[in-house]
């Protein structure tokens, strides 16, 4: 059966309700968040806190405001940004939570003072041991509504083109080992991501999910069966669910060679002007293992055709590479995945390769909650307000849209350290192909950063990053920002430092081209 959905609007209309209902959704974040705080204070085994108030002060000169290419404006900025660190750790629950309340003064314009809220937060928690599990999370960001008016990675620049977006999430999930038989689990998850204004909608995106696979002593079979259903209810533009039951089989006589087999079904609904069929599908094939380093695996059958090829020649070293070819399913046609992962005493080296059907709104809750790993360390926690850009999406140089898309991404990054230099090297490129309107964009961007350690509490930062966005409508537009900063640690609770920067976009159409120069003081404390 074909599944079609005539086409509807794109949704870049103003939201219902636009910026008067923002202020409630701040609060909601809070209200899950902590609601999750909550379930895990009286664990008993949540013993160990660590509170951290801080406080951070910034002045700020810049030559253009308001990124204007004809009229600029200078203006002196202080930030005043109150907020709290919270981690808590226990035999059975974690909590990360950094909160931050920017205040933003303009000394030549009052009327331009704005504040904005913060949050980056998850939680995780066992609260019957070996069955009963609860992950929760939320974030309050700003985000680049349109690329096309220029990228901004902070909040200090006066534009219309910015908008709160809030995510939050809550996850309980029943998992249990059934012996040495089988283990299964069953998850539901309810996540939502609201935005202040621009094109994207808001959102609320239920999950429901279940799985059975062998227990882990299993030698020559094993065997695994899932369902998954995902729906994306929209407050604009259509709504979309995606259906899928998959199993697969497989028997091992010898260490090195096995017998293996999938089927399942797809179904679902996007708004979309091609058509994607529903139905079932099954694919046969076998896989080698020459070594313990080598795998390939290969299968074909009925409307399925499955690669894939895993190499390991060290534990610090890992290739990986899938292709799966499925003609039935919300992503019909061909997709590949690949990652690439190399670890030294003194680099570390990442490329990864992923193709799907998703969008803005997917993205939004995956990138605000998703990258708050459970397992991240309360240092590396700290140390996202160490990035200039720890509370706004940037790098994220499309339009924001209701649409689904085609999004093939790839990305690699690249950190050397000889011990007082560190180098990092980041690169993506991204390509969109879009479900309703005829159009695709690309882009492609890297940052080179240097971290040099001249003295025992000095460092000195070099970065420079560039991004290109290529759009069929309004061409290639380029974004160029070179900053050196001057750190000085005062003492094991306060840190100084002094930076500068330069911006610089450039359009084909020579449209909202700008340049800004800017220096800035800082002043960090904790307590």
């Amino acid at each position: 059966m074909d599944i079609t959905v005539h086409m509807v609007s794109d949704g870049r209309s103003p939201l219902r309700g636009g910026y008067e209902r923002s202020s409630k959704r701040p609060a909601t974040a809070l209200l899950v968040l902590w609601g999750c705080v909550i379930s895990f204070v009286v664990t008993p085994s949540m013993a160990d806190w660590h509170v951290t108030p801080r406080l951070s002060l910034s002045e700020t000169y810049t030559n253009n405001v308001s990124l204007s290419a004809d009229n600029k404006q200078d203006e002196y900025i202080t930030s005043l940004n109150p907020g709290v660190d919270i981690h808590a750790r226990g035999g059975r629950a974690r909590l990360d939570l950094a909160y931050n309340l920017e205040n933003l003064y303009y000394a030549r314009e009052s009327s331009r003072n704005k504040t904005y809220q913060q949050l980056l937060g998850k939680a995780d928690a066992e609260l019957v041991r070996d069955w009963f599990f609860l992950e929760g999370g939320a974030s309050i960001s700003q985000t680049v509504i349109d690329s096309n008016q220029g990228l901004t990675t902070d909040n200090l620049n006066i534009t219309n083109n910015r908008t709160d977006v809030v995510t939050t999430e809550v996850t309980p999930i029943l998992r249990h080992a059934i012996g040495t038989v089988a283990e299964a689990e069953l998850k539901y998850s309810h996540r939502s991501v609201y935005y202040g204004g621009g094109g994207a909608s808001d959102a609320v995106t239920d999950e429901a999910s279940a799985r059975l696979n062998n227990g882990r002593h299993a030698t020559h079979f094993f065997w695994g069966m899932s369902y998954n259903q995902t729906r994306d209810d929209r407050e604009v533009g259509a709504d979309s669910e995606r259906k899928s039951s998959a199993g697969h089989l497989q028997y091992r006589p010898r260490r090195w060679i096995s017998l293996v087999g999938y089927a399942g079904r797809e179904a679902g609904t996007i708004a979309s002007q091609r058509k994607f069929a529903e139905g079932s599908y099954w694919s046969a094939g076998v896989i080698w293992e020459p070594t313990p380093r080598w795998l390939f695996e290969a299968t074909s059958g009925d409307k399925e055709g499955r690669g894939r090829v895993e190499w390991t020649p060290t534990e610090r070293t890992t290739l990986k590479a899938n292709y799966l070819k499925r003609e039935v399913g919300i992503y019909p046609g061909e997709k590949w995945d690949a990652s690439f992962n190399h670890r030294t005493r003194r680099s570390q080296w990442v490329l990864s390769h992923s193709e799907e059907i998703t969008s803005d709104i997917t993205l939004a809750s995956r990138e605000q909650i998703l990258s708050m790993a459970s397992s991240m360390s309360p240092d590396d926690f700290v140390n996202l307000f160490n990035q200039s850009s720890k509370f706004v999406v940037n790098g994220r140089p499309f339009l924001l849209t209701n649409e689904e898309f085609d999004r093939a991404y790839t990305q690699l990054k690249t950190t050397i350290n000889t011990g007082k230099t560190q180098f990092s090297v980041s690169g993506f490129h991204e390509n969109r192909k879009y479900q309703l309107t005829p159009r695709s964009e690309s882009a492609n961007g890297g940052v080179l950063g240097v971290n040099w350690k001249f003295a025992p509490r000095s460092s000195l930062n070099l970065s420079h990053s560039v991004t290109m966005r290529n759009n069929e409508l309004t061409g290639v537009r380029e974004t160029r920002i070179s900053d050196i900063a001057l750190h000085r640690t005062i003492s094991p609770r306060a840190s100084t430092w002094l930076d500068f920067r330069h911006a610089k976009e450039d359009a084909a159409n020579n449209t909202n081209e700008y340049q800004e120069n800017r220096v800035a003081l800082h002043l960090a404390v904790t307590f």
